[in-house]
């Protein structure tokens, strides 16, 4: 996949909604609806679309995803695509669909907790599980390095 990450003006095919003030959020959406997005973002949505479980598989940096993962985000779950407003989150267009968040990390599973230096893992990942617009799934498991745990 030759994917590129950064979202930029020439994500849209059509011509802008407000030339005089460039706006990707606003553009973005306008394009989703008048089917104006470049094919890798088309392409990429129809994935999401026909999948049954969305994997994110990425290691920790800083707290959050890698800036590529983020740029896939930014792009492929766009306003009329993954969500729309008033319902936002609640009412998405993929609403039900579900979402796996694999992360890997440097650290030990003692640094994540709610005692550990990097806090729990639940309170900083909870903007990310929110913003995908897709429904969690349960993750109760933990692989420290060489001695695997089933919580």
């Amino acid at each position: 996949m030759d994917f590129e990450p950064r979202a930029t003006r020439n994500d849209i095919t059509g011509p802008l909604s407000n030339p005089e003030v460039f706006s990707y959020g606003v553009e973005a959406y306008e394009a989703c609806k008048k089917q104006s997005l470049t094919s890798d973002i088309v392409d990429e949505q129809k994935k999401v679309q026909e999948a049954d479980l969305v994997i994110f598989q990425f290691p920790l940096y800083w707290f959050s995803v890698p800036a590529i993962l983020k740029g896939w985000m930014d792009r492929v779950l766009c306003q009329g695509f993954a969500f729309d407003l008033p319902g936002f989150y609640d009412s998405g267009f993929l609403k039900g669909k579900l979402a796996l968040l694999s992360i890997t990390t440097g650290s030990t599973a003692e640094m994540y907790t709610k005692t550990g230096v990097s806090g729990d893992f639940k309170y900083f990942l909870w903007p990310l599980q929110v913003a995908i617009a897709l429904h969690p799934t349960p993750s109760p498991h933990s692989f420290p390095r060489c001695k695997m745990r089933w919580d």
